[in-house]
């Protein structure tokens, strides 16, 4: 997920430790809407999960639901809290996994453990980054759409016989998918011709031109649309089977 929708009260509680039982941090998350919350992601502070589980590494815990699953899991450190040269496993941001609730259902519970055994990569389902072969794109997707966003190359003069496009505009175009799996790497290497046209993964069916596309920024003055142009920067914070930040 790029974003998070109406957020979670959470609740987080330590459970109590039998002697030599296994440190562990027990999660409560709770709401009050009627209507199913699909894939919601759920964000606890690593300092909380460092208190509970002192000396955790990231790729040595596990998540796992009521029922014993175990859960794709994402630790970020878009801003570092601290440095770590104690090795200690201090220097994280958020712990972060995602939770479906069916509708009724109110609270769900959830146990952060630590484990000898080197976890798995689980399967990327948030992607962000820039594409220098393609004139400065910014493309980001999830497993249910793609989007992308133009850079300082395209804005850029033409020069004489090139045949270059040139676009000004910082509208946010529209990659649909067909497939849950990352498809902007593929796509972008098939060719600009080629992801025009549904060959059976989706394709760019928008030509975004001057309009703020899917929510390109503006603003109204004296009944006139001011508009931004083409990003100037860029920097990939996160990337990972929960969330991309950029």
């Amino acid at each position: 997920m790029f974003t998070q929708r109406h957020l979670l009260a959470l609740a987080v509680l330590i459970a109590p430790l039998a002697a030599n039982a296994a440190e562990r941090l027990t999660v409560t998350v709770s709401h009050d809407l009627d209507a199913a919350r699909p894939s919601e992601t759920i964000s606890i502070p690593w300092a909380d999960v460092n208190r509970a589980l002192p000396n955790a590494l990231i790729q040595h815990i596990v998540v796992k639901d009521a029922a014993g699953h175990v859960l794709p899991y994402q630790v970020t450190n878009v801003a570092p809290l601290s440095k770590d040269p104690k090795n200690i496993g201090v220097a994280y941001g958020e712990l972060l996994f995602q939770h479906s609730f069916n509708v009724g259902q109110k609270s769900a519970s959830f146990t952060v453990e630590k484990t000898e055994a080197l976890e798995p990569v689980f399967p990327v389902k948030a992607y962000a980054r820039y594409v220098q072969e393609r004139l400065d794109d910014f493309a980001w997707e999830n497993d249910r759409i793609a989007h992308r966003i133009y850079g300082p190359a395209l804005a850029a003069p033409a020069p004489a016989g090139s045949g270059k496009e040139v676009l000004e505009t910082s509208g946010i175009d529209i990659w649909f998918k067909r497939v849950d799996y990352p498809i902007v790497d593929r796509w972008y290497n098939k060719g600009h011709d080629h992801y025009h046209k549904d060959e059976g993964e989706g394709l760019d069916m928008y030509n975004v031109s001057q309009s703020r596309g899917a929510g390109g920024t503006g603003v109204w003055a004296g009944g006139k649309l001011y508009t931004s142009g083409n990003w100037k920067s860029w920097k990939v914070l996160a990337n990972g089977p929960v969330r991309a930040v950029f």
